[in-house]
């Protein structure tokens, strides 16, 4: 009777310590990110700039002047912990896609465009510091037929320097362990999902944006809905939090399960 008493006793209290490191895990998890107010363009434009060796780099901000910038692009601060930060980049990251980074007398580069160009230009901390801040890796170029990876395997073909095809190729490993893959692997699952629902948007961290019976949701590459398709309309996702709306025009976020 004592040892069913104390195996009992044991049970609940590793129960009660797995219910305790849940509750302190999802208690660090980062607050979703509804970014500033109005992005500062000024610092991408300068940004783009040093990437592109336009511009010298700042004083003392030689290796690392990405993140001040981009800092200052998201109105975050350094103060922040590496989850917050990372979490705001990777709402913060779509959120930016669309804002031009190229000077008005130039040909209109985009911020969707910034990883490729470091990779062409070989600006490695930029590309490090997005694996390190889990952004995602796969925005597809419907133009050029071409993801980031696509990119790096055309500048491997197309460049004779020995030392930058082994930069590369060192890149190609860092990116794909960051969630990397081809433009062939999300096109074949965007044309397969096409067939079964009305809209589709291209994937972010794995997951699609879908309109089913003019209700909007998410869905993985098997069809399978990670929120339910029930909204007006769907924005931004870090692959935990989602940003949605019943009406079309307030928006709230929502977490995964």
């Amino acid at each position: 009777m004592m040892r069913q008493t104390a195996d009992s006793l044991m049970k609940y209290l590793l129960f009660a310590s797995l219910l305790f490191c849940r509750a302190a895990a999802f208690s660090q998890q980062p607050a979703p990110f509804a970014g500033p107010e109005k992005n500062d363009t000024a610092s991408l434009h300068l940004l783009y700039g040093i990437i592109s060796h336009k511009n010298p780099p700042l004083t003392g901000e030689a290796r690392w002047p990405h993140r001040d910038m981009l800092y200052k692009a998201l109105g975050l601060n350094q103060s922040m912990g590496d989850s917050a930060i990372a979490g705001a980049m990777q709402i913060g990251w779509q959120q930016l896609a669309a804002v031009r980074i190229s000077d008005k007398n130039e040909p209109t580069v985009y911020f969707r465009d910034l990883l490729r160009i470091a990779l062409h230009e070989r600006f490695g901390p930029l590309l490090l510091d997005a694996v390190r801040w889990g952004v995602d890796l796969n925005t597809m170029d419907m133009v050029e037929h071409k993801t980031l990876l696509d990119w790096l395997e055309y500048e491997y073909r197309e460049n004779a320097d020995t030392r930058h095809a082994e930069w590369l190729r060192e890149y190609k490993q860092i990116l794909q362990g960051g969630g990397a893959v081809y433009f062939t692997e999300l096109d074949f699952h965007m044309k397969r999902l096409a067939k079964k629902n009305e809209k589709i948007r291209p994937p972010v961290f794995g997951l699609y944006a879908v309109r089913r019976k003019g209700r909007w949701g998410w869905v993985n590459k098997y069809n399978t809905p990670v929120i339910p398709l029930k909204y007006a309309a769907v924005r931004y996702t870090n692959g935990k939090f989602f940003e949605v709306s019943s009406s079309g025009n307030v928006f709230t976020w929502i977490k995964r399960n």
